[in-house]
């Protein structure tokens, strides 16, 4: 009965993110990299017996991966992509809600937070904190990622050690150009404000200098 359900969340979700899919680009998910999870242990990997629960949540997180958007067809030059995965996140973790219950719903709902949280740290975050540096998006949307990734370690009750370091492959964001035209008086040099180090000597700025190397 649980593998029947686990095969049908599994088509329910894909068959709703579509629209998602074609949003995000041609071929969005089937995952390919390996995250981490906070879940299991790698000395579980030799393991031959497995309780119910434990491959519930062994199956569940390997199917969630397998959802994940790659990476390379985010666009992270603007606020857009934020809105897309939190809503993608959301509808995962309605979809669970709605279609499991009892302790299978809570198994379940360990394992996506596994894989969101994973998905993230690795990825997510750190691509983020480049297009914020970079100027492309906002504050208060790179926030909304940052604040999910705590909420699920605190539902995990982890600090994502298990989860792999951020991955080497993040591409650069691009840096948008701002052209500053030079002032042409000595004017501007006034508004320089200096402070004077401890123990030192206080010069006079040569306004003049300064003109000079302007022009």
């Amino acid at each position: 009965m649980r593998s029947c359900f686990i095969w049908f969340f599994r088509v329910f979700v894909i068959t709703t993110l579509v629209k998602t899919e074609r949003a995000m680009g041609v071929k969005t998910f089937k995952h390919e990299h390996n995250i981490g999870t906070v879940l299991f242990e790698k000395c579980d990997a030799a393991k031959h017996c497995w309780t119910t629960e434990e491959f519930i949540i062994l199956n569940s997180r390997r199917m969630f991966q397998d959802l994940l958007p790659k990476v390379k067809v985010l666009n992270c030059e603007n606020d857009r992509y934020i809105a897309l995965l939190m809503d993608y996140f959301h509808i995962c973790l309605e979809s669970v809600r709605k279609l499991s219950i009892g302790k299978t719903k809570h198994l379940m709902l360990k394992a996506l937070a596994d894989t969101m949280g994973g998905y993230l740290q690795v990825y997510i975050l750190p691509l983020t904190r480049h297009s914020y540096y970079a100027g492309n998006i906002k504050y208060r949307n790179a926030r909304k990622l940052f604040e999910l990734y705590e909420q699920l370690k605190l539902f995990l009750r982890s600090n994502g050690a298990g989860w792999l370091s951020r991955s080497k492959e993040i591409r650069h964001a691009k840096i948008s150009t701002i052209v500053i035209t030079p002032p042409r008086s000595s004017v501007a040099c006034d508004g320089i404000i200096t402070y004077p180090a401890c123990k030192s000597i206080s010069l006079p700025l040569d306004s003049k200098l300064f003109t000079r190397i302007l022009r």
